[in-house]
C-alpha cells in the first residue's frame, strides 16, 4: 500500500519492536484514541481501504477468528514523526553507569 507500512516495516525503521506497536494499536482500539488511530488503515478482500474509524473492534476479532488476520496498515509519515527512525533515537545511559565510568 503506497504510503503505509506494515507494523513489522514500522518496527524495522524504528527503535520500537513490533509487540510494542501492536500493543499500541490494540490498547488505542480499547480507548479509542484518536491520535493513533487515524493514521490506520486495514485493505479489504475485495480490494477497498478501510479507516480504523471504520471497523470496530468485534470486526477485527471476527476475522481473526476465521483465520483472516486484519493487517493493519499505518501511514509512513505518521509512523516516522511518531517513533523516529532508528538513527535519530538517542539513548540515555543512566546516571549510575555514567558515574562509574568516571
Amino acid at each position: 500500500m503506497t504510503g503505509h507500512l506494515t507494523k513489522k516495516e514500522a518496527s524495522q525503521r524504528s527503535d520500537r519492536s513490533h509487540r510494542s506497536l501492536t500493543r499500541n494499536v490494540s490498547t488505542a482500539m480499547r480507548t479509542g484514541a484518536k491520535d493513533v488511530l487515524t493514521p490506520l488503515k486495514l485493505p479489504t478482500e475485495n480490494g477497498t481501504t478501510r479507516a480504523r474509524a471504520d471497523v470496530s473492534l468485534e470486526q477485527i476479532q471476527d476475522l481473526s477468528y476465521q483465520g483472516r488476520g486484519p493487517a493493519w496498515y499505518v501511514d509512513e509519515e505518521w509512523a516516522g514523526e511518531r517513533y523516529g527512525p532508528k538513527h535519530e533515537v538517542l539513548k540515555e545511559v543512566p546516571t549510575s553507569a555514567t558515574q562509574s565510568l568516571n
